[in-house]
This record gives structure tokens, C-alpha cells and sequence, in this order.
């Protein structure tokens, strides 16, 4: 068993919501990778659909409880992303702001770039809904490196956004037997 699972933590399979992922977001047929391309695709206009926005949702959402994933990302300078967890009822139309005043809180490539030059690829993301806790974490240093802390209403949902042609994410499977500072846990 996983020892995260001991700890009351989810380690989840994260799949990407393809109702939700924008038209120049191409994703994989198993839902696990997303690029964004250079061509709209002719995708259904649907209201979960972000239409200005180049982000997708992921399929899974919490209204309590404690949740990990991970995320490998690609890194550089022409490399722009953000990963995290936004409200379900997040806005989908129109430019969107990425801030948790509306419902967004996330790790933007921009923003740490000096950290990612040298790592991590693969992120770990934790959610604490009832803490309002969102940890990053280097999986291969297993270190944590930035954290958001939120008052949760309703559900959440993981959330992310590629806006330079090319970036990529894949979803990871989570069963790392990882030994981790999270809260409430005793090594």
C-alpha cells in the first residue's frame, strides 16, 4: 500500500476533461497528455469549454479530503505553463485571470523560472481542502518548494494552462512510496 494512502492522502490518476480543454489544446486519446498546437481544432462549443483561455480541467474533483498528483512538465524559455486547482464553477468564457480571487490558484512557469532551470520536471501537487492548502513539490528531490494557502468553497477541480505553442504536460501516475513532510504525517 501506498504510504501517502496511510496518511489519509489520495494519490490520484489524474485524467485531463476533454468537455473543458480549449481548441488549440490537442490531448492524448488516453487523457493523460496535453500540448497546445498550432491549429483550432473543430471541437463542440459547449459551456465547460474554455474559449479564450488555453487551459483544460482535470476530469476528478474534491470537496474535502486530502489529494496528490503528479505532473511532468517541459522546461525553457519559450516554455509557458501553470498547474494547480481552480473552482469547478471557474469562469470558461472570455480572458480569464489566473488568480485565486477567482477561483485559481496555481505554479506558473514565469513565475519560478529561476527554480525550474535547474528542476524540477516532475511536480508533485497536494491538496489539503479543509487546510485550504496547495503544496508543489519536487518529486525527484522530494522537497516542496511553493505552497498557496485558500479558503475552499464548493468543488475543485486540478487545473492547467499552456500558452506558448509546443508546451506540454503529462500526468503521472501517483504511487511513489514517497517520504514527504505533509501535514499530520509521523515517519
Amino acid at each position: 500500500m501506498d504510504q501517502l494512502s496511510n496518511w489519509g492522502i489520495s494519490c490520484l490518476d489524474v485524467t485531463l476533461d476533454p468537455a473543458t480543454a480549449h481548441p488549440l489544446l490537442v490531448l492524448s486519446v488516453d487523457r493523460k497528455r496535453v500540448r497546445c498546437g498550432k491549429t483550432r481544432q473543430d471541437l463542440p462549443k459547449n459551456p465547460e469549454r474554455f474559449d479564450v483561455s488555453t487551459a483544460v480541467l482535470g476530469s476528478e474533483g474534491f470537496t474535502s479530503g486530502r489529494h496528490y498528483w503528479e505532473v511532468e512538465v517541459e522546461v525553457g524559455p519559450e516554455k509557458h505553463w501553470a498547474i494547480g486547482v481552480a473552482r469547478d464553477s471557474v469562469r470558461r468564457k472570455g480572458t480569464i485571470s489566473l488568480i485565486p480571487l477567482l477561483g485559481i490558484w496555481i505554479l506558473a512557469s514565469q513565475k519560478i523560472s529561476q527554480v525550474l532551470e535547474k528542476g524540477p520536471r516532475k511536480i508533485g501537487v497536494y491538496l489539503d481542502y479543509a487546510s485550504g492548502e496547495v503544496r508543489f513539490y519536487n518529486v525527484e528531490k522530494m522537497s516542496q518548494f511553493f505552497s498557496l494557502t485558500a479558503t475552499f468553497t464548493g468543488r475543485v477541480v486540478p487545473f492547467f494552462h499552456l500558452w506558448s505553442v509546443g508546451s506540454h504536460i503529462k500526468l503521472l501516475p501517483s504511487r511513489r512510496f514517497l517520504i514527504m513532510s505533509f501535514p499530520g504525517s509521523r515517519l
